[in-house]
């Protein structure tokens, strides 16, 4: 299960209070498309599987303050990234990265201590709903995952790439290892 209340507790890169408004930027999204609690979010890619997702309530409040659904979106979908990432794999978020590097953040490893290790990069991407069928939406997010690999260009090296779309609507996602 992937429990987005966990991101309260922060990351080594992530506040509590910034986790908690990542994981009810998620709430919003996934109740604006009509799921519940116990959701199964299908993965494709390097990090394949079924997993059934736990988020905050999001209530008036919470949908007045995320009103603006494309950030939303964004937000909602680093959450459920994060917490893919930390959940199947050794990594987790060690910092945020700047603007022109071409990703959104910098992992490492748990037991890391500052000043942390870059190991890995992150590039994050949501899309509220898919328009058609099941397989036009795997064309939109495999469309958006190519745009976002070539989009790391400016951090590559020899640190891995992990782009993560997250489609809210199915909800569906991908993960493609670079």
């Amino acid at each position: 299960m992937l429990d987005l209340n966990e991101l309260g507790g922060g990351l080594p890169g992530v506040t509590p209070e910034l986790g908690s408004a990542f994981a009810q930027a998620a709430a919003v999204c996934l109740e604006l498309q009509g799921h519940d609690q116990g959701t199964h979010l299908r993965i494709d890619g390097q990090i394949a599987g079924s997993y059934p997702l736990a988020w905050p309530p999001a209530g008036d409040q919470a949908r007045r303050a995320w009103a603006d659904h494309q950030e939303a979106t964004e937000f909602g979908a680093i959450a459920i990234a994060m917490m893919l990432i930390k959940d199947a794999t050794d990594y987790t978020v060690i910092e945020r990265a700047v603007k022109g590097t071409g990703i959104d953040y910098w992992l490492g490893y748990d037991e890391d201590a500052p000043p942390f290790q870059n190991r890995a990069r992150l590039e994050v991407s949501g899309i509220l709903s898919a328009e058609g069928t099941a397989d036009d939406v795997v064309r939109a997010i495999d469309r958006r995952v190519r745009e976002k690999l070539r989009q790391t260009q400016p951090s590559s090296g020899s640190l891995p790439v992990f782009v993560v779309v997250i489609e809210f609507g199915s909800p569906r996602g991908k993960v493609q290892k670079s």
